[in-house]
């Protein structure tokens, strides 16, 4: 656990001693790694980071944490009845029903991926456009299934330092993989 900008020290065992060469995710973004060794990276949390494992991958290998990161306030923190803004609604497909978030290009602000349920069966995913304080996110983009769309994750999953996606398929029994091939 640790606030915003605060650098932790990730242990293991064959670590890239390149910091370039490692990648790491605290959940939904992507951080910035200062030292490594191939014994421990040294990281800064990043802005947007949530409240989800740690992911490395280094080596063509990839693993993340059991426990969750939990982002901390520096002093503690406090919720009141005023700690939030009014909600943001943003247009979606038909009947959805699951999300998740991560920075799928990058550029440091985690973005939202939802599971739409109801014909035609799809993915939407909405861009983080948000700056200065001000929540706001591209029209979506829609990512026909062609099955019942059950559930997503979002992983790194060939090693090249883009979130992919992953999602279960409920009645064909299949999985489909969405491979990040975005530029920044």
């Amino acid at each position: 656990m640790g606030p915003i900008g605060s650098t932790v020290v990730i242990k293991g065992i064959n670590f890239n001693p390149i910091a370039a060469n490692n990648i790491v995710y605290f959940g939904a973004v992507k951080a910035t790694i200062t030292s490594a060794t191939s014994n421990a990276l040294s990281v800064v949390v990043p802005n947007g980071a949530t409240y989800e494992p740690v992911t490395v991958n280094t080596n063509g290998l990839a693993t993340r944490s059991v426990p969750p990161f939990i982002v901390t306030f520096p002093d503690g923190g406090d919720i009141t009845p005023y700690s939030f803004e009014a909600r943001i609604n943003l247009a979606a497909g038909e009947s959805p029903y699951d999300i998740a978030s991560g920075d799928l290009d990058n550029e440091g602000k985690p973005d939202i991926i939802a599971v739409n349920g109801g014909y035609p069966y799809s993915i939407s995913i909405y861009r983080n456009t948000s700056t200065g304080g001000t929540i706001s996110f591209a029209t979506k983009i829609d990512y026909p299934i062609g099955n019942v769309p059950f559930s997503e994750a979002i992983s790194d999953i060939d090693g090249d330092g883009k979130l992919d996606i992953v999602v279960t398929n409920e009645y064909s029994f299949t999985v489909s993989v969405f491979r990040n091939i975005s530029t920044p």
